[in-house]
């Protein structure tokens, strides 16, 4: 697994209609088999993309979903039928009846390789839903070793250091970003890169006081493609993970990390 170097990805940047889950799952479908039909092998949607940005409890008992529901079952089929890498993520229920926003990694042979939850609630989102463990996985995908960051999980430096020193390649980051706080996802998203030294798929959704502006990163913190701010968009970026080797042995910000990491244990 992951020995492919070159891997097209696309960040597939949705307007979410709030609530309309059957609307949002249609448009997501398409816009997935499109971006498969245009050679993309590893595939992220946005946070909450599914049910829009729902903090309403009464919505989410309606709207949220196990691993095993129908939405992500339904991704598991057609990422075996596109032969894709999906990053699907969605409004979980928990098996206490607890509520998640969450991100399921699916393999190209349908298979679950797990789910991410986010760690770190904004605002309000904290009323709604229960943040998940600190505990970021690396992934190995047919496309390489995925890491996922939800958001405001990103915003932090240390969740992406922990998974680069997993050996993470790929950083997805599926989000709910605002127009407010868009000088923070310019300058945070690329500074993971170039600190980590992997790829960032950042995957934001469009529509009213979003800044969209989905972004593919290279390893050395450069964007390499960049959607529109304000319009629904599947961005398309190759990864070169000869470029990550490159990257990490021009800039041993890993390799020297000890240096600090063990003076201050």
């Amino acid at each position: 697994m992951g020995r492919k170097k070159l891997i097209k990805a696309a960040a597939v940047q949705i307007n979410s209609v709030y609530g309309s889950a059957n609307e949002n799952l249609k448009k997501g479908v398409g816009m997935v088999k499109e971006a498969a039909a245009n050679g993309a092998e590893l595939i992220c949607l946005p946070e909450l993309w599914n049910t829009g940005y729902v903090l309403n409890n009464e919505f989410l008992n309606k709207l949220a979903e196990p691993p095993e529901g129908k939405t992500i079952s339904l991704f598991r089929r057609l990422s075996a039928e596109l032969n894709v890498v999906l990053i699907i993520p969605f409004a979980e229920r928990g098996e206490d009846s607890s509520y998640y926003i969450s991100a399921a990694v699916i393999d190209k042979d349908g298979s679950l390789k797990g789910v991410h939850r986010k760690s770190l609630l904004w605002g309000r989102e904290k009323e709604a839903f229960q943040p998940g463990k600190n505990e970021y996985t690396v992934y190995n995908t047919s496309v390489g070793r995925v890491g996922v960051l939800i958001c405001y999980d990103a915003e932090f430096p240390e969740p992406a250091r922990i998974l680069a020193l997993k050996s993470a390649e790929i950083i997805t980051v599926p989000s709910v970003w605002s127009t407010k706080a868009e000088r923070r996802w310019d300058i945070q998203l690329p500074a993971r890169a170039l600190d980590n030294q992997v790829y960032i798929l950042g995957v934001n959704a469009s529509g009213e006081n979003l800044c969209g502006k989905s972004k593919v990163i290279n390893p050395f913190g450069k964007i390499i493609g960049e959607a529109p701010r304000s319009e629904e968009h599947i961005l398309y970026g190759r990864i070169n993970k000869d470029e990550i080797k490159q990257a990490r042995e021009e800039i041993p910000y890993l390799k020297d990390y000890h240096l600090i990491s063990k003076k201050h244990e």
